[in-house]
């Protein structure tokens, strides 16, 4: 549940368990304990310490506990190459070619190799080895020519097939996510002053969300024809719908946030225009993204589901602030008449949990569909996207309240 750091990593070495959960949890949690330098240090002492005694006893055990530790080094390497700056990377090939290459040449070819790898293809996010990668010639046809000239004008953008439409912006959305990495999870990085140097890829998913919220209600409220309007409304329902449908869960929740803020919520002329089948659509996904019981509905739907996959953030956000508020990050204990802190590592199980299952699990496997540049470069844009006072100011422009 708790222990020192040098405990920690010699745990990296025991029999038991190397190959199983212990050796992820500690490398996507070791971060908020210590550095990468620090672990680089204490690793090669390690590693230094058990040459000896495997020198010295000549034990096959104790070979093959070095070997263990090798292993969890290949393992950070390959899993967690963004750690690494410059200096990192000399250190760390430093400790290879002089100390693992001597004893252990067979392990250090792999591990030279993968780091050679990683610097060539500029290797700075999550880790890329285990993503399954797009076969195009499996992928559906777009619905939208992929030459097709930018788009310029609201007019073009609404003619384009909502089902295409959420296929670019799950190709965005999952472009996005899939660059989170496990250190921007920890200590509520992603709410903090330095946000956006800390936890990046979460405050750019944050971000989006926020931005497709509003970019939908302005574009409802831009419409001052009752029936532009109530098919505008009509289109963002269906694409997402499509958004579920494709287990993009974070953009679909973004829409319906988009179509209850207060300017469109309003605009009680335009919902009556909208056909009960699109309503209805609405109301099942509303359920979808309720709240109620920490957003149970959402998590079941999420749990049945298979990647690809774009979870609504929030809902794992939630969980790591609760983790992180409601448990220490040291506790304290007596030995030999003096106070000493141990790393409440029960608690980073806990988050590394939240991490494994609820994000990195769903990284992996990305949308096999293809690009169109126009459409996707229209919904990146966002243009004109309006300030939530000026949205309301124009919703009753478009809709006045009703004289009593």
């Amino acid at each position: 549940k708790a222990a020192t750091l040098e405990k920690l990593i010699e745990r990296l070495t025991a029999v038991k368990d190397q190959v199983g959960k212990y050796l992820q949890i500690f490398f996507i949690t070791y971060r908020s304990f210590c550095s990468p330098a620090e672990l680089m240090s204490k690793l090669a002492m390690r590693f230094m310490k058990m040459k000896q005694v495997s020198d010295a006893s000549k034990d096959s055990i104790d070979t093959a506990a070095t070997l263990r530790l090798l292993n969890a080094i290949k393992h950070w390497i390959n899993e967690h190459f963004y750690d690494f700056d410059n200096a990192l990377v000399v250190t760390m090939v430093h400790f290879i070619s002089k100390f693992v290459s001597i004893d252990y040449y067979k392990a250090a070819i792999p591990l030279k190799k993968r780091i050679e790898q990683a610097l060539v293809n500029g290797i700075t996010a999550a880790s890329q080895s285990n993503v399954v990668s797009y076969d195009l010639d499996k992928a559906p046809q777009p619905e939208v020519p992929l030459d097709r000239k930018p788009i310029q004008s609201l007019d073009e953008f609404i003619a384009c097939p909502p089902q295409e439409i959420a296929r670019q912006i799950s190709l965005i959305d999952h472009q996005i996510f899939k660059q989170i990495t496990p250190k921007e999870c920890f200590k509520c990085a992603w709410s903090k002053a330095d946000k956006e140097k800390n936890s990046p890829n979460i405050v750019a998913l944050s971000n989006r969300f926020n931005s497709v919220s509003s970019w939908v209600a302005t574009m409802i409220v831009q419409q001052e024809n009752p029936k532009k309007r109530a098919n505008m409304l009509k289109l963002w329902i269906q694409i997402a719908e499509h958004c579920r449908v494709l287990n993009n869960f974070n953009t679909m929740n973004s829409i319906i946030a988009g179509l209850n803020l207060s300017a469109v919520h309003r605009l009680e002329k335009t919902w009556r225009e909208l056909h009960k089948k699109y309503k209805a659509m609405f109301d099942n996904m509303g359920e979808l993204t309720s709240t109620s019981g920490s957003y149970k509905n959402m998590r079941e739907a999420m749990a049945k589901t298979a990647p690809p996959v774009v979870p609504y953030i929030g809902i794992n956000l939630t969980d790591l602030t609760f983790l992180e508020d409601g448990n220490p990050d040291y506790i304290k204990v007596m030995k030999d008449n003096e106070e000493i802190k141990l790393i409440n590592f029960a608690k980073r199980r806990k988050i590394a949990g939240v991490i494994m299952m609820n994000i990195r699990i769903y990284q992996t496997n990305i949308y096999n569909y293809r690009v169109v540049p126009a459409l996707r470069d229209y919904l990146t844009r966002m243009d004109n996207v309006m300030e939530e006072k000026e949205m309301y100011n124009q919703s009753l422009k478009i809709e006045p309240r009703e004289q009593s």
